[in-house]
């Protein structure tokens, strides 16, 4: 069974190539789809949500993400501009992403919470 599952293997990585390698994403043509395609605002939605939520950084739990052909939306509250300018950078170079509109609000943390 495992010489079987090695075979699947070695012929996808024969036939395709290694579809995530760094050297593949070096090519000149990486990123470039069929004529007329587009990721779906679905899968965009789902990569940056992924991305944030992957980020050893990033706390996300207060962040809406929204995406509307191909420009992504963000918004919520940020405990600093930092942070805020952080997420944006994060995603901006997924595959389909065309914009990011961080509409992220910077709330200072109360002086009540600090001290709990």
């Amino acid at each position: 069974m495992q010489g079987q599952v090695q075979y699947l293997n070695d012929y996808r990585t024969a036939s395709y190539g290694e579809f995530n390698s760094a050297e593949s994403m070096k090519s000149g043509h990486y990123g470039k789809g069929p004529k007329g395609y587009r990721r779906s605002d679905e899968r965009i939605k789902e990569d940056v949500c992924e991305a944030l939520f992957a980020h050893r950084e990033i706390d996300a739990s207060s962040i809406e993400v929204m995406v509307k052909d191909g420009f992504v939306t963000l918004s919520g509250s940020s405990e600093s501009r930092d942070l805020k300018r952080r997420i944006e950078v994060e995603i901006e170079h997924l595959p389909g992403v065309d914009d990011v509109i961080n509409e992220i609000k910077v709330v200072k943390p109360s002086t009540s919470s600090r001290l709990s």
